[in-house]
């Protein structure tokens, strides 16, 4: 960090300075109540109270098992048919089968075999 007497220097040459000479001036304090640009002002959409509703349904992509929005980890010990289980419901979602007895969101699926790409085929036989 540079000494005092150096940053007043610098602050006061700054201050000297034109306003067309001064790098990276902050913008234009605007105060409450101004208009603002409609580019900012789409960004969020007013919703009636009486107009939002929740459906259960909507919320699972299997019914208490996978999130329908989100992120979801399968996760255990090597060898524990995680692929197995994530393949099995990736195509029950494919197809739009129940799984393990649960109601499932019917959808267009990829699955990335990211690890283990070779078993894959072995993974699909057993299937």
């Amino acid at each position: 960090m540079r000494p005092q007497s150096e940053r007043l220097r610098a602050v006061s040459d700054y201050v000297e300075l034109d306003e067309a000479e001064r790098p990276n001036e902050p913008p234009a304090y605007e105060p409450p109540g101004q208009p603002i640009d409609s580019a900012s002002a789409a960004r969020f959409t007013l919703e009636p109270w009486a107009e939002i509703t929740f459906d259960g349904n909507e919320e699972w992509a299997v019914k208490r098992v996978l999130p329908r929005l989100g992120v979801a980890v399968i996760y255990g010990k090597p060898s524990s048919f995680k692929s197995f289980v994530a393949s099995h419901i990736a195509l029950s979602r494919a197809m739009g089968w129940p799984w393990a007895g649960r109601r499932v969101f019917q959808c267009s699926v990829v699955y990335i075999a990211a690890e283990g790409a070779a078993g894959v085929r072995k993974r699909k036989a057993d299937m």
